[in-house]
């Protein structure tokens, strides 16, 4: 193939097999995560760890409000808001950490 007709940005969802299969195959493209894809996992994830529905309103609250950062100053502030409110969550917040803000 042409480099010119060759991809240079793909999304996708966080499938391990299919990000690795982007990295041989077209190993000059960017390999973005699904930020709908991403934040519906994150959902569910939080819906599981969390008993009581007033904590994952919070959290998600503050997920919703840092993915939707205008710049990174204001990412870092809510970063530092988000992981205060989820200590109490460990399982979550790691999940959280690896999944989106690594990629992010």
């Amino acid at each position: 193939m042409k480099d010119d007709v060759l991809p240079r940005v793909i999304v996708a969802d966080r499938v391990l097999a299919l990000m690795n299969a982007l990295e041989v195959v077209f190993p000059s493209a960017t390999n973005l995560l699904c930020e709908f894809h991403i934040s519906k996992n994150v959902r569910t994830k939080c819906k599981i760890l969390m008993t009581k529905a007033k904590d994952w309103e919070v959290v998600l609250e503050a997920w919703a409000s840092l993915v939707n950062s205008t710049n990174e100053q204001i990412y870092e502030q809510r970063l530092k808001i988000f992981t205060h409110i989820c200590p109490r969550y460990p399982t979550f917040q790691k999940y959280v950490y690896y999944t989106w803000l690594l990629h992010h």
